[in-house]
């Protein structure tokens, strides 16, 4: 008798170690993630969903892939004994690679250290930050980017040498000309909360340059449950976050697919490709873009 009961205690023991594995091999992967898992050298990356990922000498690590990330270049520029910080705001497109760079770590010190060094190779000046879009230094840092990552723009800060910058500007910035563009109002409701869309550049299939500014993505967070396993506690703040980056891809793409005249009609119609598994995993819904209060230009050069 004593051997059996000290069966069942082993064999109940060896379920709950047996659970116990199980358990820490389930992964959440949310929407707006991508998780990668290594054994050995080699790393599987894995969709949205719940994943069981079992056996022994696996790390799994997750990334967030739709949210813009900012990263300040350390150390500041030191140029005529002003310090200038530039912000990184980038995207991770290639999971495994950036993965494969080391992560948030590794990946995002060498991104640092190549724009430093472009800035230096280049002869960055203290008037270039006070130029939208840095241009000649984001054409440089885009054209080096390394380890799966995206840039998305190149952010200057002059701090307390503003004066000094702007009074080193040798000559006066390229003049644009800005045709003002009638937008459409979508038809259906928009949703109860908004997120802001910075000025946004679009490209045309007839190779027009608009300029949208003013608009609002507008979402619901039709299921709170849902919403706070996705996003956490401050799940509106995020939402928020998480909606203008699926918004701004919709209208650049529907942009990109209409000729100049045609956008203001295309933006009031774009689709978002993510919203559909966004409401369904994570209690978003993502409503019509709030063209009310915005603008829309083409920019052209000034004659």
């Amino acid at each position: 008798m004593t051997r059996w009961v000290f069966i069942a205690i082993a064999l109940g023991a060896a379920l709950v170690l047996w659970a116990v594995w199980l358990w820490q091999g389930a992964v959440t992967v949310q929407p707006h993630q991508r998780a990668v898992v290594a054994r050995g050298d080699g790393i599987e990356v894995l969709e949205p969903g719940l994943h069981l990922v079992t056996g022994f000498g696996r790390t799994v690590t997750i990334y967030d892939v739709q949210v813009d990330r900012a990263h300040r270049v350390t150390p500041p520029l030191m140029i005529g004994g002003c310090p200038v910080t530039l912000e990184m705001v980038f995207t991770v497109d290639d999971v495994a690679t950036f993965h494969r760079a080391g992560g948030d770590f590794d990946a995002i010190a060498t991104v640092n250290a190549a724009v430093l060094e472009r800035a230096e190779a280049i002869g960055f000046t203290l008037q270039d930050p006070l130029r939208p879009g840095l241009s000649v230094l984001h054409e440089e840092v885009q054209a080096i980017m390394p380890t799966g990552l995206s840039l998305v723009r190149l952010n200057g800060d002059v701090g307390g040498c503003a004066q000094a910058g702007e009074a080193a500007v040798p000559t006066p910035a390229p003049q644009v000309a800005r045709a003002p563009m009638d937008l459409v109002q979508g038809d259906a409701a928009l949703g109860g909360f908004s997120a802001a869309l910075d000025p946004l550049q679009l490209l045309t299939a007839d190779g027009a340059r608009l300029e949208l500014s003013g608009a609002l993505a507008t979402f619901d967070l039709v299921d709170a449950a849902l919403a706070e396993a996705c996003f956490g506690t401050d799940a509106t703040d995020r939402a928020a976050d998480i909606a203008g980056n699926i918004v701004r891809a919709g209208l650049r793409e529907a942009a990109g697919g209409a000729d100049r005249v045609d956008v203001p009609r295309a933006l009031a119609e774009a689709t978002f490709s993510q919203g559909a598994r966004m409401e369904a995993d994570c209690g978003l819904r993502i409503g019509p873009v709030d063209f009310s209060a915005a603008r829309l230009d083409w920019l052209r050069a000034a004659e």
